[in-house]
């Protein structure tokens, strides 16, 4: 089984518990643009303004804390955008 999310190696409960269950782990490492560009695209139906509201005040902070506060990953996988 392969599950996936940002949240998955939080140095936070509930989410510490979660690494033994896990045979391996692999980052995805994206580019500063990318991680901009996904949620400007998630949120594209949305208003500019409440869309630029949304991303800034959730969304790149929530990268943020998950790159501040999450174990290291078995593995880190690039991700190249073409």
């Amino acid at each position: 089984m392969i599950v996936e999310g940002d949240y998955l190696l939080l140095k936070d409960k509930p989410w510490a518990d979660l690494p033994h269950y896990y045979d391996t782990t692999i980052f995805v490492n994206v580019s500063p643009t990318t991680i901009r560009n996904r949620p400007e695209n998630r949120w594209i139906h949305l208003t500019e303004g409440v869309r630029e509201k949304k991303i800034s005040t959730n969304d790149l902070p929530n990268v943020q804390y998950v790159l501040e506060n999450s174990l290291n990953s078995e593995f880190i996988c690039e991700n190249i955008e073409a």
